[in-house]
């Protein structure tokens, strides 16, 4: 961007630091947003609660996510207080980030990107019964929670928010924006009777859900199905069939039998019930979808990528993750993704290319028509190659990213 934070930019997550033994903290401003001012991070004045409702203050030390670790320095202490963090609900920096009210040359309206940088309403249910709601200008997910930008008051030049790291362990259920049905209404792509419809049939067809199959067949008992789902909440980019195979509560051959009498009596989701039915197309889903969450969604058939930012990531990666790197600034890639939420995929390109990642969203579709577009012939067939001609076997048309359309319904 032309105009230049005044806040440090930490390293990612994985990235190597000068020596070992250095502190680390992993947090990143709202994304996409111009920040004219905020916490410099090291040694910010931060507020945390822990799961037993006490709460503590300090200087922050450390937010390391690859270790699970916050450190802080309490008033008056000669040593730092190390906490892990699935023993929190939640942290806030004290120092609200100053961002700019509208913006008129950054780097994405250079790029031609679409980027709302509106603040989105946000709810977080804790496990104990208590919530935080408000509204926030975009997040970010980690494997160890959800960092979010409260809104906290805008005035004539500025907007100010404040950066709030709630802990996977302490959430039981979160959503951003308002419903996806209701967004598509408001934007004219679905009439409110097809919406109406599509959601009866819904919960026609989860009269009977793969759980209860489950359970019925005495494959997994109740208790360990509520378990499974429970963390599922806390991991949304996880499928439940995954959860329960990484659990070792079902066997694959099981899962597979479950997933074939499912077929047979429901739909996934409401978005396939509308992808399905002829309402909308599945792209349509996704802009919806990345507006309700702040996601810029990218046409990369008429996104001009130059070919020194290609190179930034090589074909097998690129295809590996199904990823473009679209453009770098201050230090972080900006890519294309179908299911930007996946943080597993941005925290291992963050890895293997050393900077930050800042995902954005594009159909699967126009994903494919750019990696063969943008890498040669001669990269290509040596990344076919490589995964066994297993890209080229693919059918985007036909396969649905259900962990997507669960977001959609979820909100996360």
């Amino acid at each position: 961007m032309q105009s230049e934070p005044l806040i440090m930019i930490e390293p990612p997550v994985g990235m190597a630091t000068q020596s070992s033994g250095a502190m680390k903290i992993d947090l990143q401003p709202p994304p996409f947003s111009d920040v004219h001012e905020g916490p410099e991070y090291s040694n910010t004045s931060v507020t945390i609660e822990l799961n037993n409702n006490t709460r503590i203050k300090g200087k922050l030390v450390q937010f390391n996510v690859a270790t699970e670790t916050i450190s802080i320095l309490e008033p008056r202490a000669t040593t730092q207080t190390d906490i892990d963090m699935s023993s929190i609900k939640f942290l806030r920096l004290e120092k609200p980030y100053q961002l700019m009210l509208a913006s008129n040359n950054t780097e994405e309206k250079i790029k031609g990107l679409d980027v709302d940088t509106a603040a989105r309403s946000f709810e977080v249910f804790f496990k104990d019964r208590t919530e935080i709601t408000g509204k926030t200008y975009g997040s970010r997910n980690d494997k160890n929670g959800v960092h979010f930008y409260e809104q906290t008051k805008i005035g004539r030049k500025w907007r100010y928010c404040t950066h709030l790291f709630v802990s996977k362990a302490a959430i039981e259920s979160n959503a951003i924006g308002g419903q996806i049905g209701d967004l598509l209404v408001q934007e004219k792509q679905i009439s409110q009777e097809a919406l109406s419809t599509a959601l009866e049939e819904q919960q026609t067809e989860r009269s009977r859900t793969i759980g209860e199959y489950l359970v019925s067949q005495k494959i997994v008992d109740a208790d360990e199905l509520e378990g499974a789902l429970s963390r599922q909440k806390n991991m949304p980019n996880l499928k439940l069939g995954e959860i329960l195979l990484s659990e070792d509560l079902v066997t694959e051959a099981q899962l597979d039998e479950a997933l074939k009498e499912q077929k047979k009596k429901r739909k996934s989701a409401l978005g396939e019930i509308l992808v399905n039915s002829g309402v909308i197309a599945k792209h349509e889903i996704q802009q919806s979808l990345a507006k309700k969450l702040g996601i810029p969604f990218v046409n990369l058939r008429e996104f001009i990528v130059e070919p020194e930012v290609i190179r930034v990531l090589t074909a097998a990666t690129a295809y590996k993750h199904k990823v473009v790197p679209l453009y770098v600034y201050e230090g972080k890639i900006v890519v294309a993704i179908a299911n930007p939420m996946d943080w597993q995929v941005t925290d291992a390109l963050s890895f293997n290319i050393n900077k930050y990642v800042e995902p954005v969203m594009a159909s699967p579709e126009d994903i494919n028509w750019a990696l063969q577009f943008y890498y040669s012939s001669e990269d290509i067939e040596s990344t076919i190659a490589d995964f066994d001609g297993e890209v080229e076997g693919e059918d985007e048309d036909d396969s649905y990213d259900e962990t997507l359309f669960s977001a959609a319904e979820t909100a996360l």
